[in-house]
């Protein structure tokens, strides 16, 4: 049962209404002399009379005809059950609102009012906020204290309505409508700067803006960005999350940018990204560190110093390029795409249409590569495709741009992160060999494939081949792994950081060695087969064999074939 209270009725007006069979508080007006005592949705238990007269079961009707008849009884009582309102809808004054919102019982609830809110004496704490409606037209029903808090915080306090319901009622569902589509400025600073989280593969959309952002309370969580827009006219449609935040990263300190968003039911969602790109009076493609291949013209790179890094992206087809007087070229391939835009050098008002329709490479393409020349430059490390001639055996399945990641070899020998000498000092020692084979990546996409590592374990019995093995060991008995080569007939058998316990050469143990006593063992014995290393986890310290005290040996007959040296035999 709800707690009561029995208030003190004084004479007159009591300026508030009552509803219902059972009657139930509907309105306290702010002039009433019971204002933030009797509150909404407390229920008529009883009216207590100054000569001991106690009126219980009334109804609404009963109930303000009593009062109305009684009203010069200065010592009337009023009982009331203080039981909560279906629901109170409330509008927020401008300032600060001093509710305490909070998650209990899975429900968003008015748990505390602070002394100084202009609310105190309106609303019950106990009532869940069902329903938060901003000014934009903004609504949610249905969300967690958090997200409910966040709503108001950033919203315009010129208007804000709140839902309350009691727990007992049926509340909303989860739901969400945003306010129509419009173009929001955008600060100077990165995605990151701007407290935006910008998700989706298909089409850049809002997911959430964080608490502090210089764009709260205009771009919100659900927003489609349609389009990205400079104020030297450039415009970027239908980009992914990962395009629309490198072109805002790139260009954080350009003034005047502006984002146009909709609702996703609003949103046009344009097939492929669009971009127009306005180039500037003089330069040609090669100024702007813009690099082209086939037919129509494909973007392939853009270098790192390029006016429009971040702006225009690979894969991209141009579909036309013009200028103010109504000149423009279409379907042009890129060495003809080239020419035009050198010769138009020191015209105003140029510009280039681009879309995401062309048939690039993916973001992982694995290449089987040709005996002989590849024809195809490499920079930086890793190494990074740079040009292409047209006769490489690379072109048209390999984007400018893309990044060795492996190279494998006709004897399954494999090479892991590799710098560009390493990569084409590799390819010509090996250009006569068939069955190599290069996986090339779009390293700001899926980035490079780790180095395979062999798993450290308790201990394990190695066999080394002949030849070289391609280990570096550093360090005092137990000497550790450092280093497994990528070519190393070991790589991916045993782990750097494991520790060499013993070494067996024809069935004799060689044990506590330090790195270059191993090392010089290894050297001396390259061509004997079968040698086995014995390696170790160093923290097992108990484990590691040790060269005996003393020893007693049966001597077989004839000659032993050893040699002692010392006034004690050595």
């Amino acid at each position: 049962m709800a707690p009561s209270v029995r208030i003190p009725i004084p004479q007159g007006s009591l300026k508030c209404a009552f509803k219902g069979d059972v009657p139930k508080v509907s309105m306290v007006n702010d002039a009433s002399p019971l204002y933030g005592i009797l509150k909404i949705g407390y229920t008529f238990q009883a009216i207590e009379l100054g000569d001991g007269t106690i009126m219980q079961g009334l109804d609404t009707y009963e109930l303000v005809a009593a009062l109305n008849e009684h009203s010069n009884d200065p010592n009337r009582f009023l009982k009331m059950e203080m039981t909560l309102p279906a629901e109170t809808v409330v509008v927020l004054h401008p300032g600060a609102h001093g509710l305490i919102i909070e998650d209990k019982w899975g429900k968003a609830i008015l748990t505390r009012i602070q002394a100084d809110s202009p609310l105190k004496k309106e609303i019950r704490v106990g009532m869940v906020v069902d329903t938060v409606s901003l000014g934009d037209g903004y609504t949610i029903t249905g969300h967690t204290a958090m997200e409910i808090n966040e709503a108001l915080n950033s919203a315009d306090e010129s208007s804000r309505t709140l839902i309350l319901k009691s727990p007992a009622s049926d509340l909303s569902p989860r739901s969400g409508s945003l306010p129509t589509g419009r173009r929001i400025p955008i600060p100077m600073g990165t995605v990151d700067e701007l407290g935006l989280k910008v998700t989706g593969n298909n089409a850049a959309k809002i997911d959430y803006v964080l608490a502090g952002s210089p764009l709260e309370g205009q771009a919100r969580g659900g927003f489609i960005i349609d389009t990205l827009t400079h104020p030297e006219g450039h415009m970027f449609s239908g980009l992914t999350s990962t395009q629309l935040k490198n072109c805002l990263n790139r260009t954080a300190g350009v003034e005047g940018r502006a984002i146009i968003v909709s609702t996703p039911s609003e949103s046009k969602q344009v097939t492929g990204g669009t971009t127009k790109l306005v180039l500037p009076a003089m330069g040609g493609l090669e100024e702007f560190g813009i690099q082209m291949y086939g037919n129509p013209a494909i973007v392939g790179a853009v270098g790192g110093t390029s006016p429009f890094q971040g702006m225009i992206f690979r894969g991209y087809q141009v579909q036309s390029v013009g200028w103010d007087d109504g000149t423009e070229f279409r379907n042009l391939d890129a060495l003809e795409l080239e020419e035009v835009v050198t010769d138009s050098s020191g015209l105003a008002g140029r510009y280039m249409f681009l879309t995401n329709t062309a048939t690039g490479s993916d973001n992982v393409v694995d290449v089987d590569l040709p005996v002989g020349k590849l024809g195809i430059t490499l920079k930086g490390t890793p190494p990074r495709l740079t040009k292409m001639t047209a006769a490489s055996p690379l072109n048209g399945v390999v984007n400018i741009g893309m990044t060795a990641d492996i190279l494998t070899l006709g004897d399954g020998s494999m090479y892991h992160e590799m710098n560009t000498m390493e990569f084409t000092g590799a390819l010509k020692s090996t250009s006569n060999q068939a069955g190599r084979k290069v996986r090339f990546v779009q390293l700001e996409e899926v980035g490079l494939t780790p180095k395979p590592y062999a798993a450290q374990t308790d201990e394990m019995n190695v066999i080394l081949p002949r030849g070289k093995i391609g280990v570096t060991f550093k360090g005092n008995a137990p000497c550790l792994i450092t280093k497994v080569n990528p070519d190393s007939p070991l790589a991916g058998k045993v782990a750097p950081g494991m520790a060499v316990d013993y070494l067996t050469v024809k069935r004799r143990d060689h044990m506590e060695l330090n790195a270059l006593e191993l090392g010089t063992l290894i050297k001396l014995t390259t061509d004997v087969p079968g040698r086995m290393m014995k390696l170790r986890l160093p923290s097992q310290v108990n484990e590691f064999s040790k060269v005996p005290d003393e020893i007693e040996l049966i001597l077989p007959t004839g000659k032993l074939g050893i040699t002692f040296t010392g006034s004690v035999p050595i």
